[in-house]
């Protein structure tokens, strides 16, 4: 039920704190020389968000979304940079361009593919709820925007919005678990000591 003005205010603190997440991620690389706890804790913070989502309701009120928002923007802002960091580090400095953009191509390709999915999920579990009400029509009626659901009388409307609230639920609770995946792998993570020099490890002294 919101304008467009109002959904595009949502991603402010999104935006806001995912930039807030990736600089903060940035500096503490920077000073310590490790890449792997942010990650770690970026991939369980995306989790919390995604669970979080799967609890709000036609009723959710701004603020505490924008709160969600807030948690899902710092996490996804901690995983960025050290995940790039972490492959280039890792290549042949002959092979950083490759790897570079390799990454980027698989990034998009991942966030394509993940968006096909979790929109399946959310029109096949929503096609199943609106089945046990018999309305006579399916999810179909999400091709319309929010101005289709406005249109619906009602008593409809009435009906079929907590329906669509599940649906949504099951959706993120999905995410919420690849997610979880992602955490699991990054603990199998080698990590690396960070180059200072191009195409040089550094060299770690006996004993230390």
């Amino acid at each position: 039920g919101y304008t467009a003005s109002q959904s595009g205010g949502f991603m402010i603190p999104l935006i806001g704190t995912q930039m807030a997440g990736s600089i903060t991620t940035g500096h503490r690389m920077r000073a310590t020389g490790r890449y792997k706890r942010s990650p770690q804790v970026g991939f369980l913070g995306i989790m919390l968000s995604f669970i979080l989502y799967a609890t709000m309701t036609a009723s959710t009120p701004f603020w505490l979304i924008a709160l969600y928002f807030m948690i899902n923007g710092m996490s996804v802002g901690l995983c960025m940079s050290p995940m790039t960091v972490a492959g280039q580090n890792a290549a042949d400095f002959r092979d950083l361009g490759a790897f570079t953009g390799t990454s980027g191509f698989f990034r998009s390709l991942g966030g394509s593919f993940g968006t096909a999915l979790l929109w399946t999920a959310l029109v096949l579990a929503f096609g199943y709820f609106l089945g046990g009400n018999q309305l006579g029509f399916g999810p179909e009626v999400l091709r319309g925007g929010p101005e289709a659901l406005a249109d619906l009388p009602a008593n409809v409307r009435a009906t079929i919005i907590p329906d669509l609230t599940h649906a949504f639920a099951i959706t993120f609770g999905i995410a919420a678990v690849i997610s979880f995946i992602g955490f699991v792998s990054i603990c199998f993570l080698e990590e690396v000591p960070l180059k200072t020099t191009a195409g040089k490890a550094p060299v770690e002294r006996a004993g230390g």
